[in-house]
C-alpha cells in the first residue's frame, strides 16, 4: 500500500520526462535547416515555442496518466502552471517583446536555412514553381550572409540609429550565391599591384593608414581612413566590422538619398573626408585623389 502511494506521487519522473522532452525538442528543430552546424543560431522565438509545447505536453500527457498520480491537489496546480506556462509562451512568440536587433536575425537564420533546405530538395515539376525557389534560394543565401555580417557589426561597434551612421557602416553587397558562400578570399596586397600603378597604389595605401599626415590641409581631426576601413580596407565583405573596399569601384557612380543624386567615387571620397574627417574636399585632379582612386 505505501509502496503504491509512494508510486503514485512520484511526480519528479514526470517532469524529468517533460523536461528532457523538451530539451531534445528545442535541438530537434534544428534538423532542418539547409546547415545543421553553420546555421545554428540560438533562438528565442524557438525557445519558447518549445515552451509552448511543454506547457501542452503537461497538461495532455498528465490528463491521460491521472490514474498513475493520485494527488489531486498536486494535478489541479500541475495543469494550471501548464496552461499557465503555454499562455505565457504564446504571449512572449507573438509579442516578440524580449526580441532585440541580434536576437531577431539569430532567429532568422535557421528559419531562412530552412526555406533553402526545401526549396532545393523539393521535388519541384512547374518550371514557374522551380523558378520561384531558385529565387528564394538565392535570396535566402545573401539575405544570411548579410545577418552574419550585421550581427557581427553590431557586436563589435554597436546599433546604427542615424542615417549618417547608415552610411559610414552600411552593408556589403552579397551576391547570393553557394560559390561565394563556400569560397575562400585571397586577401590583396598594395604591394602586389601591377606594376605601371603600384607606386600610386602604395601612395594610396598611405593617405589611407595616416590621413592625418599625409593631408594635414584636409583633415580636421584626429581620424584616419583606416579608423573606419580596417587592414586597407580589403578585408572580405567588411570582415571585422570594418567597412571594405573591395568591388566599391564597381559600384559607382550611383543614386545617395543624402545628396538626392548620383555620385562618382571621387565625391564619394570627399564625403567621407568633409563628414567623417570634419575636413575640406580634395581637388578633383590632385595626386593625393588619384592616389587614393587607384588605390
Amino acid at each position: 500500500m505505501e509502496t503504491q502511494e509512494k508510486k503514485g506521487n512520484n511526480y519528479w519522473k514526470f517532469f524529468a520526462m517533460i523536461g528532457t522532452s523538451m530539451f531534445v525538442m528545442f535541438f530537434l528543430m534544428y534538423l532542418n535547416s539547409y546547415q545543421i552546424i553553420d546555421h545554428f543560431w540560438f533562438s528565442e522565438t524557438r525557445l519558447y515555442m518549445t515552451l509552448i509545447m511543454g506547457g501542452a505536453m503537461i497538461v495532455i500527457m498528465l490528463l491521460f496518466m491521472i490514474k498513475m498520480y493520485t494527488n489531486s491537489k498536486t494535478n489541479t496546480a500541475i495543469i494550471i502552471g501548464g496552461i499557465l506556462l503555454l499562455a505565457a509562451s504564446v504571449w512572449l512568440v507573438r509579442s516578440q517583446v524580449t526580441v532585440s536587433d541580434v536576437d531577431y536575425m539569430e532567429g532568422m537564420i535557421p528559419h531562412h536555412s530552412i526555406a533553402i533546405l526545401t526549396s532545393e530538395n523539393a521535388m519541384i515539376e512547374d518550371v514557374r514553381v522551380r523558378k520561384l525557389a531558385d529565387e528564394i534560394i538565392k535570396a535566402q543565401r545573401r539575405e544570411i550572409k548579410e545577418m552574419e555580417w550585421l550581427i557581427k557589426d553590431i557586436r563589435k561597434n554597436g546599433l546604427v540609429k542615424t542615417k549618417a551612421e547608415s552610411e559610414s557602416r552600411s552593408v556589403p553587397e552579397f551576391a547570393g550565391t553557394p560559390e561565394q558562400e563556400n569560397s575562400k578570399y585571397d586577401q590583396p596586397k598594395p604591394e602586389d599591384a601591377p606594376k605601371e600603378i603600384r607606386e600610386v597604389v602604395l601612395y594610396g595605401y598611405e593617405i589611407l593608414t595616416n590621413t592625418k599626415k599625409n593631408l594635414p590641409d584636409y583633415v580636421g581631426n584626429e581620424l584616419n581612413c583606416h579608423n573606419c576601413h580596417f587592414e586597407g580596407g580589403i578585408t572580405e565583405g567588411g570582415k571585422n566590422g570594418s567597412i571594405s573596399y573591395v568591388g566599391i569601384a564597381a559600384k559607382y557612380p550611383k543614386y545617395r538619398n543624402r545628396q538626392d543624386y548620383s555620385v562618382d567615387l571621387m565625391t564619394r571620397v570627399n564625403n567621407c573626408l568633409m563628414r567623417s574627417l570634419n575636413g575640406a574636399p580634395l581637388p578633383p585632379e590632385s595626386k593625393e585623389m588619384t592616389a587614393k582612386i587607384t588605390y
